[in-house]
């Protein structure tokens, strides 16, 4: 079951066991919460990740051959971002300050 809730990428930072030691703790640290106070939880961490309210589309490049066939493009407010689909690390950020 761990394998379903933790994504494989981050799965070799630690042992299955250390995994489910953590979720039970962040679980159990979070339990009298009640759903609003979660959902406010929730967005104030994700809200600062690059790739928050971004729209996805996979893409086939031919023309940069440092980057793999397939590509992952988000588009947000902030800009454009091309990112490896395995790995989830962005190539490159042409943000609207570079527009």
């Amino acid at each position: 079951m761990i394998r379903e809730l933790v994504p494989s990428d981050l799965m070799k930072l630690q042992g299955s066991n250390d995994w489910k030691r953590s979720i039970v703790s962040a679980y159990n640290q979070d339990s009298g919460m009640s759903p609003e106070d979660a959902k406010i939880a929730f967005l104030k961490i994700v809200y600062r990740w690059p790739t928050f309210g971004s729209a996805f589309f996979e893409v086939k490049q031919t023309t940069e051959p440092n980057y793999p066939e397939m590509l992952l493009i988000a588009i947000n407010k902030h800009g454009v971002s091309l990112i490896h689909p395995q790995n989830k690390v962005e190539f490159k950020g042409f943000y609207r300050r570079c527009f």
